[in-house]
């Protein structure tokens, strides 16, 4: 998505298409925030659920509860968007959650979380505060670097909940 998009804006600075440049390169950047803050709700909501069903042997009356109670529509409330992930780490609770809050007052996991909390805070400014209009102060390149560094967290959290994939073909 990121090189395409470059590549749009760079034809249209060349073709001196500065109006439509200025339409593009504001979708693309708005685009870029919203997708890459979709994209990590869904890894580690996965992350989560994936993990959950491992460790309750796929006990579907829990499985709905969390399904219906915690993963559906409750993801922003893991995070104090633009401050800390403080009701993520309890989430994970006393072994999961404490491990990783340590591991992130280390390089590189405190940028990526940083990252990654300034991402979803610029995701809910799009989506609450009338994304056609709303001035998004970063480049794309800005948006693609956040992305970049978030996904380290994001990578994190998925290995601390990985469990084996016993499903087969």
């Amino acid at each position: 998505m990121y090189a395409e998009n470059r590549d749009l804006l760079e034809f249209l600075t060349a073709s001196k298409e500065i109006t439509y440049h200025r339409v593009a390169d504001d979708a693309f950047r708005k685009g870029l925030a919203l997708s890459s803050a979709s994209l990590f709700e869904n890894l580690i909501t996965d992350a989560l659920t994936r993990y959950a069903k491992h460790h309750s042997s796929n006990n579907l009356c829990l499985m709905s509860m969390l399904k219906v109670r915690v993963f559906t529509k409750q993801f922003h409330t893991f995070f104090e968007w633009g401050k800390n992930a403080g009701p993520f780490f309890k989430l994970l609770g006393e072994d999961l959650g404490k491990s990783l809050e340590k591991e992130c007052k280390n390089e590189p996991l405190r940028t990526a979380l940083g990252s990654f909390l300034e991402l979803g805070q610029l995701r809910n400014e799009l989506v609450h505060q009338n994304y056609a209009t709303y001035p998004l102060e970063k480049t794309a390149q800005e948006v693609f670097e956040l992305y970049s560094k978030a996904l380290v967290f994001v990578v994190r959290v998925q290995q601390l909940l990985d469990v084996p994939n016993k499903e087969t073909i």
